[in-house]
């Protein structure tokens, strides 16, 4: 018979939470940090496997890193983790990588199916939390794939935590601009 210290059992659910509303001025001032120029802009797309070739149908959007000079914004999202974190109860260390200010407008493909965990510095990633920041689009809904596909439209303001593990997607946007501002927290990697 072989003997064994059991483990402590986590209690928390891991699943799609909301630890977080902002308000429209807040949702605002975080769409204006587009103009700001110290935010790096960059146009995310994924490159096809083991090509150099652009995938347009798998990522279609517009990104900004926000630079560190805008540290309320990095409050934001440190209190959405650690709310987000009483149900998860994750070994997590905080936000290493900047947040990004993302834009899809339409026609846009959206993100396809993914994860945000992977190799190198997204190894690292334990809670992913997207912030919707704007309505007036159709389309674009926030998918995940928990017990079959389950989408939703997040209301203005409101942010959704989930595991980086959490296969998810953004649907195409078919009218307007969807705004949404993600980040990743960090924590060992899983073992």
């Amino acid at each position: 018979m072989s003997m064994v210290i059991p483990p402590n059992h986590r209690q928390g659910e891991l699943g799609v939470i909301s630890p977080l509303e902002l308000d429209k001025v807040q949702c605002r001032d975080i769409i204006e940090l587009h103009k700001d120029p110290q935010n790096v802009h960059k146009t995310a797309r994924i490159n096809a496997e083991n090509s150099n070739v652009v995938d347009l149908k798998t990522r279609d959007t517009d990104v900004w890193v926000i630079h560190e000079d805008h540290n309320w914004v990095d409050a934001l999202i440190c209190t959405a983790a650690l709310t987000a974190n009483q149900t998860f109860e994750l070994n997590i260390s905080g936000l290493m990588e900047r947040p990004q200010l993302l834009r899809y407008k339409a026609p846009s493909n959206g993100y396809d199916w993914h994860m945000d965990i992977g190799r190198g510095d997204a190894s690292t990633r334990k809670i992913s939390i997207s912030i919707l920041l704007n309505d007036d689009y159709e389309g674009g809904e926030l998918g995940f794939f928990i017990t079959g596909d389950q989408s939703i439209k997040p209301d203005t303001g409101q942010a959704i935590a989930f595991p980086s593990f959490l296969p998810h997607r953004v649907t195409p946007l078919t009218k307007g601009i969807r705004w949404s501002l993600v980040c990743w927290i960090t924590g060992e990697p899983f073992r």
